[in-house]
């Protein structure tokens, strides 16, 4: 369920993506209960997003109400064999030094997941993390960089810095002559 999209933008997506979809994808742009759907027709199913999906009026808003309606959507996957991906905001302005605290709405909504991603990244920038913790997976840290062609989010090998520029100086001649490149390059590996 795209609900933040229209089927012309969804198409536009899907061309600029470049890649094989299954020929039995399915998208909608309206919303729909979970028992219409038929959860055992697939395999995965992707909700997007929590908000426009499962409007709440602000006296409903709270903890109770966020472990009320994941454990439902939790009780119906399993029941279906079925995994539910629900997309959902972060508080972008909001600087925590915990990643889950910054899943927008009250901490039942991390807690009744059963596994828990948030991508972070700065405005204008190639390169993102992939933060993810959850019942049957190690908390995780996953580099990704944004293809520019197709938009998609790639796994990137991370630069450690710090390790690099001790390779660097370790390299380098201690009495402080020159070293020419060909020769910094050749120690360093």
């Amino acid at each position: 369920m795209a609900l933040e999209d229209n089927e012309r933008r969804l198409q536009e997506r899907i061309r600029v993506a470049q890649c094989g979809w299954p020929s039995d994808l399915k998208f909608m742009c309206d919303t729909a209960e979970l028992d219409e759907l038929d959860l055992g027709r697939w395999r995965l199913v992707i909700i997007d997003t929590l908000g426009r999906w499962r409007p709440l009026s602000s006296t409903q808003y709270n903890y109770a109400a966020d472990i009320k309606v994941l454990a439902e959507v939790q009780r119906k996957a399993l029941g279906a064999d079925c995994a539910i991906l629900l997309i959902h905001h972060t508080n972008k302005t909001f600087r925590a030094t915990d990643w889950q605290a910054t899943i927008s709405g009250t901490e039942g909504l991390a807690g009744t997941a059963d596994t828990t991603m948030v991508p972070r990244r700065r405005r204008n920038q190639k390169t993102a993390q992939l933060c993810a913790t959850g019942r049957d997976i190690e908390e995780n840290e996953i580099h990704l960089r944004i293809n520019e062609k197709t938009r998609m989010a790639e796994a990137a090998v991370p630069v450690d810095t710090e390790t690099n520029a001790d390779r660097l100086l370790e390299a380098l001649p201690e009495d402080g002559l020159e070293i020419a490149a060909v020769d910094l390059v050749e120690s360093s590996e």
